[in-house]
């Protein structure tokens, strides 16, 4: 496994002890960026079934999906959102840092990456220590480095050691 890879996964899984006024700091959504927004929440909407809930801009800058059911279920979600905004002309993905998202079957999100063109980027990671979660790696088509992790039945988050 490469370094960078076992460094995101140390990552995800790290827990920070906050007190006062960042006991308050919560994760509001994640950003991806490419050069069509639309296009590439339609790959989003496609691969893993977020919905659109909101854009902003004409021609959209930025579109927000959430996950949910439904398009109703999606908008009352309140979960993190996931951004996709215009880039910036010349500036190029971020190399390490990326988005995680969980899925409830590894093999059928896969399938989905493949049937959409996408190449992982290495094997499936499993990792005992956290319970046997899997782990996988790809680069959306805008180039944004992007992780799936697939939990055991029962957990509802990466185990904090």
């Amino acid at each position: 496994m490469k370094l960078w890879m076992k460094v995101a996964v140390v990552l995800c899984v790290t827990a920070w002890s906050v007190s006062g006024a960042q006991a308050q700091v919560r994760i509001i959504g994640t950003r991806v960026t490419g050069d069509d927004p639309v296009v590439l929440a339609g790959f989003y909407e496609k691969v893993f079934g977020m919905k659109v809930i909101n854009q902003i801009g004409a021609p959209p800058a930025e579109v927000i999906l959430n996950v949910g059911a439904t398009l109703e279920a999606a908008k009352a979600n309140t979960g993190p959102q996931f951004v996709v905004a215009r880039r910036v002309p010349g500036e190029k993905p971020a190399a390490v840092a990326h988005s995680i998202l969980h899925v409830p079957d590894l093999n059928a999100s896969i399938g989905a990456l493949k049937a959409a063109g996408v190449s992982l980027k290495g094997e499936i990671i499993t990792v005992p220590s956290l319970g046997g979660i899997k782990v996988v790696f790809f680069n959306d088509p805008a180039g944004n480095l992007m992780e799936i992790i697939e939990l055991k039945k029962g957990m509802i988050n990466v185990p904090v050691p």
